[in-house]
């Protein structure tokens, strides 16, 4: 297909899409019919304008029922196994019937005399009346539609002209966006802790074989997240908003963009480490282990997948001051406190190239992919046990607990803060009392054997000593006497 458009753009006033289309001799007005059923977007013209601007021509069947809009347009300014695509904004200018116009922000024309543009694909806002949704608690932001067009505009004696040529592209047909959770730093029970890694990831299938996947470009937006009253267990489950006082921060598309990640690429969370890039069984392998295991759900939404880009890690926050450190995530914060939890929130992801191979042909495409956000449940759950909490934070809990039920009673219950006092007075002697004989036990307990060993040379040396035996001298015998020779 050859045209000879070319546009120029005022500064507030562009010509409209039909005007410039019927620039081409070959234009065929009724080989575009209105359909009121029919919700796609087709790319069918593109023009570069005097102003160094990029127009896309927009077939869009429904026009007369339904006035949707183009969002983003994928494409590269490369081709064949070189293409890099980005999804850029579009803006709408104008529409005549079923032809819509917009215009390409933030692409900059090369001015060399062959440009290309490889497009990949369009998309527009998800709409929840035509639009059926993922399942697994992932939300379409933005559907996508394939174009698979690769236009090259030459610039010859001063005039453009535009060729089309049909360019192969690689679709995803299953797709979950999700995150695991690893809970690093000071463990303190039920899975929260002072510093948590969410290692995001998509779960996915093309109608394309892939051997080996190689490397792969992954758009995506973030947002702060700042949340009072969300450490402890009820306040945690989002279906509670009403506990919440949520601050969100300003969208904003993650840089560099897009995100390319290589399949030698190591990501490492808590004490595991595995490759950004691998099958499904793998990721299922590494995840169950003695401390984390998939739940149900999590193995229903990513199965029939092949393929897990882990593509970026964020971490939760918790913001505590003082003796609250200690009373982290446990049952007693129902009712005795909370904190501030800040994160950032991963939001409409999407793969828009892949690498591979297959059969030993090495592959580089643009892939046809919508734009969704994960459920903002973690996929895996720790199989630590809660018993794992020291002794000494059951005693801090249990004192807190007792200590601000006190303090209610007082406030709320008049007269009540004397009888409360007396109650203390004696519990404080009852400890203090039970302190001494616990130690005086002790004491007792571990000096016992010692004091056996004492008594036991006390009396040795106290008994007396027996008398020694003497026999009787031998009396001698007297002389006879007798006559001496």
């Amino acid at each position: 297909m050859t045209s000879g458009i070319k546009v120029y753009a005022a500064t507030t006033l562009y010509t409209s899409a039909l005007e410039d289309l019927q620039r081409d001799s070959s234009f065929d007005f009724e080989a575009y019919p209105v359909d009121d059923k029919d919700y796609s977007l087709k790319v069918i013209q593109i023009a570069e304008s005097s102003d160094g601007e990029l127009f896309i021509y927009v077939y869009q069947p429904c026009a007369r029922g339904k006035d949707l809009r183009a969002t983003t347009i994928r494409l590269s300014q490369t081709t064949g196994i070189n293409i890099s695509p980005k999804d850029y904004k579009l803006t709408f200018l104008n529409s005549s019937g079923v032809f819509y116009k917009y215009k390409v922000e933030g692409l900059e024309l090369k001015k060399s005399v062959v440009r290309y543009y490889d497009i990949t694909a369009i998309h527009r806002p998800f709409d929840k009346l035509i639009d059926e949704g993922v399942g697994g608690g992932n939300i379409v932001n933005e559907v996508v539609y394939k174009v698979g067009q690769v236009w090259t505009a030459t610039t010859l004696d001063g005039k453009v002209s535009y060729v089309m040529d049909e360019t192969e592209t690689i679709e995803i047909t299953n797709k979950y966006v999700g995150f695991a959770q690893y809970d690093e730093g000071t463990k303190v029970g039920w899975g929260i802790t002072n510093g948590t890694t969410r290692a995001h990831f998509i779960a996915f299938s093309t109608n394309h074989n892939i051997d080996k996947l190689i490397s792969a470009d992954v758009g995506f937006k973030e947002q702060s997240v700042s949340c009072e009253l969300c450490l402890n267990p009820i306040h945690l489950n989002h279906d509670y908003k009403e506990y919440h006082d949520y601050k969100f921060g300003e969208q904003y598309q993650h840089q560099p963009d897009p995100l390319t990640i290589h399949y030698t690429d190591k990501v490492t969370a808590d004490k595991y480490t595995w490759n950004r890039i691998r099958s499904t069984a793998d990721f299922l392998k590494d995840e169950i282990n003695k401390d984390y295991v998939i739940t149900s759900d999590g193995l229903k939404d990513i199965s029939g997948t092949q393929w897990i880009l882990n593509f970026y890690e964020t971490q939760v926050e918790v913001k505590v001051d003082g003796i609250w450190t200690l009373l982290l995530s446990s049952w007693a914060s129902l009712f005795v406190g909370d904190a501030d939890v800040r994160y950032n929130r991963v939001s409409d992801v999407t793969i828009l190239r892949l690498s591979f191979e297959t059969n030993g042909d090495y592959y580089n495409l643009g892939v046809v992919d919508n734009k969704q956000t994960g459920s903002g449940k973690p996929i895996n759950v720790s199989t630590k046990d809660p018993s794992d909490v020291p002794w000494w934070v059951w005693v801090l809990i249990v004192a807190a607990v007792v200590i601000v039920a006190l303090i209610l009673i007082c406030i709320f219950v008049p007269g009540a803060a004397p009888a409360i006092g007396r109650g203390m007075l004696l519990i404080g002697k009852g400890i203090i009392f039970g302190i001494y004989y616990l130690f005086y036990g002790l004491f007792w307990l571990i000096s016992a054997p010692f004091r056996l060993i004492a008594k036991a040379i006390k009396n040795r040396k106290a008994k007396p000593k027996p008398s020694q035996s003497r026999k009787p001298k031998r009396k001698s015998k007297p002389k006879k006497a007798g006559t001496k020779k």
